[in-house]
């Protein structure tokens, strides 16, 4: 295991930091911020709001990724010849977004056994809700749909931060 701050980790400090000078020796804070920002134009505008997401979590950058994960899911509804109504898009990128944001079981909080309320073990039993993966289950209407869509979003993530760590090496 690495003692190294991944990307993700860096810029979460980063953003959060008070010191953005420019050193032309040292990686610093504002490295981070401008490698995220050339990242994400290069890796368009889903990219760019699921980071300032994550990052930041207000309501603005909530509004913000909702509206470029629905795009995505008007594009793979056109691509895919999914056929949903638009109603049933907003339900599926609302879905994938909650679940990307939130991927844990909220029964068992990702331990993938069932609690025992006052005891100091998890019992033997996998999650019922969860079935033992311990992420949040899928809903089943349009459950292929919302899968693709997070692994889509997954996927823009992943990209998104090894760009950022080629970046800043």
């Amino acid at each position: 295991m690495s003692e190294r701050p991944t990307a993700f980790e860096r810029l979460s400090i980063a953003v959060g930091s008070s010191n953005l000078t420019m050193d032309t020796i040292h990686r610093g804070d504002l490295d981070f911020i401008v490698a995220l920002g050339i990242a994400s134009a290069r890796n368009g505008a889903v990219a760019s709001s699921l980071m300032r997401l994550h990052l930041a979590s207000t309501p603005a950058a909530l509004k913000t990724a909702y509206a470029s994960v629905l795009g995505l899911t008007k594009r793979f509804n056109s691509k895919r010849n999914w056929r949903l109504s638009g109603r049933s898009m907003q339900v599926v990128a609302l879905q994938a977004l909650a679940h990307h944001i939130v991927p844990v079981c909220q029964h068992c909080h990702g331990r993938k056994f069932e609690l025992i309320e006052g005891a100091p073990a998890l019992s033997a039993k996998a999650c019922k809700h969860c079935h033992g993966t311990g992420r949040r289950p899928v809903q089943k209407k349009h459950r292929d749909c919302i899968e693709l869509v997070i692994a889509a979003l997954e996927q823009i993530d992943s990209v998104t931060e090894r760009a950022v760590a080629r970046l800043v090496r």
